[in-house]
């Protein structure tokens, strides 16, 4: 929106606001991983998230079992649950 609105960043006389506003942006994503800055009527909101791993694979033996009755207490169960239980 900002640059269909205000071409932002194709028009020559918003260079050094840019630049600025690209500094800004850089300085606070490295000091505190996370960056908001206003430009004009927009306010951005930006953040670094980490780059998480593949969970490790999943075995048979590492599948938790049920060892009682599933219809241990069903009747206390809400509307819900009693519905979606038989299709586990």
């Amino acid at each position: 929106m900002l640059e269909k609105e205000n071409e932002f960043i194709s028009r020559e006389e918003h260079t050094e606001e840019l630049k600025t506003l690209m500094e800004e942006v850089y300085f606070q994503l490295n000091d505190k991983h996370k960056a908001i800055v206003q430009v004009g009527r927009y306010m951005l909101n930006l953040k670094v998230v980490p780059n998480r791993t593949d969970p490790p694979p999943i075995h048979e033996w590492s599948v938790p079992v049920l060892l009682i009755d599933r219809n241990l207490g069903k009747d206390d169960w809400d509307l819900t649950t009693k519905e979606v239980d038989f299709k586990i």
